[in-house]
This record gives C-alpha cells, sequence and structure tokens, in this order.
C-alpha cells in the first residue's frame, strides 16, 4: 500500500527533474540561435511588407556593427556603434535591422565608433506610406514613434506595414505595423501607433549600416 502511494511522488520527481535540468541543459537556444531566429524573423517581415505593397525584394550593401550597452539607462533616441571613419562610416548612413527595417541613421562619426539617431528621437520626421493603398502619412518619432496627417478619408487597419518613401532612403523599407488608430471629429486627419518588429530595450546587439542599396 505504501509502495502504491510513493510511486506517484517518484513519478512527479522525475518530471520535476527532466522539466528543470534535463531539458534546459539539452534543448535552450543559445545566444547566437536566438539572434538567428530574430534575424529570420525580421527577415520574413520585410520580404511580407514588400509583397503586400507589390515592391520588388531589397538589395544593399552593409558593414555589421555592434551596439555598446547603455545598461542601465535605456536612452533609446541614440545609440553607439563600434564601427567609425577608420572604417569608412560617413554621416546620414542609413542604419536598419534585418534587410531593411529602419531603426535611424548615422548622427555623428568618430574614429572608432559612431552615434546613431533613431526613429526614437523626438525630432525624427519621414514620409512614410501604409498598407497595399499606400496611404500617406508622416511617422514621428518619440519614445513611442506615430503616425500623423493621415487623410481621415483613407480605410487604414490595424497590421497594416508602414514603409519609408522619402528620398535619401530605400523605396519601402520597412517601419512597422499600424497597432492603435484614433481621429477627431474635429480633425480631417487620422492618426496611429506602430508595432514594432523588433524589441529596443537593450536588446539590440548588432545594426547593419547600409553602404549602398538599390531595387
Amino acid at each position: 500500500m505504501r509502495a502504491t502511494r510513493l510511486l506517484p511522488l517518484a513519478v512527479l520527481l522525475a518530471i520535476f527533474l527532466f522539466s528543470s535540468f534535463i531539458i534546459p541543459k539539452f534543448f535552450r537556444f543559445s545566444p547566437k540561435a536566438d539572434q538567428q531566429i530574430n534575424e529570420l524573423y525580421l527577415e520574413n517581415q520585410s520580404l511580407k511588407s514588400r509583397l503586400t505593397a507589390s515592391l520588388p525584394e531589397f538589395r544593399g550593401d552593409f558593414k555589421l556593427a555592434k551596439v555598446y550597452s547603455s545598461y542601465p539607462f535605456n536612452d533609446k533616441n541614440e545609440i553607439a556603434i563600434n564601427l567609425g571613419s577608420a572604417d569608412g562610416i560617413k554621416e546620414s548612413w542609413l542604419v536598419v535591422l534585418g534587410s531593411d527595417i529602419v531603426l535611424g541613421e548615422v548622427k555623428k562619426v568618430f574614429e572608432r565608433y559612431s552615434l546613431v539617431r533613431t526613429i526614437f528621437d523626438p525630432e525624427w520626421r519621414l514620409a512614410v506610406r501604409i498598407g497595399e493603398n499606400k496611404i500617406n502619412a508622416l511617422l514621428e518619432g518619440g519614445v513611442e514613434p506615430s503616425l500623423t496627417t493621415i487623410d481621415k478619408n483613407k480605410v487604414i487597419k490595424e497590421g497594416d506595414f508602414i514603409y519609408a518613401v522619402a528620398k535619401g532612403f530605400p523605396y519601402g523599407a520597412l517601419i512597422g505595423k499600424v497597432q492603435n488608430i484614433s481621429s477627431s471629429p474635429s480633425s480631417i486627419f487620422q492618426e496611429a501607433s506602430l508595432a514594432l518588429p523588433y524589441n529596443f530595450n537593450n536588446e539590440i546587439v548588432e545594426v547593419k549600416i547600409l553602404t549602398g542599396y538599390g531595387l
């Protein structure tokens, strides 16, 4: 009788040990694998955006750069990267994630490092279009970047892709997706917040500096 009662406890203990120690040891993704999975996700989002807007696949040349940590601070307006003038980096070059997801542009270049202004800078402004109907909007930077000056008579919906159409940017470079849409009865425009395809909070460890691109 006692052996029968102990059997479930033994089974539970075995399950606990297996899930707590064996699975994490043999099946946990390495940081490199996590980065590769994230890269594939970003590439997938870029491709889906271009297919939706009937745009050709993006092709560009780039340099990989590591992002210096600002932990425990989280100033999203600006990041520092480990490439500078000695590596051929120039001001105003675009900084992306994945193949063409806009993060910012090179603001200031030093010999061994550079500063990048991101779309979270309150002064950031960029002409964009929304979805397959190519509806015009203005991306305004900030802690929570937003879309403004969207024609109230145009229909947009949550989940629509947002992409860059400003001169000096790769046409169709992905920004994110429409999230929350709002409008005021007294305004001729509607606005929307963004859902970005990445988590900025000290989790971006590598970016791409576009040195040339074509469609």
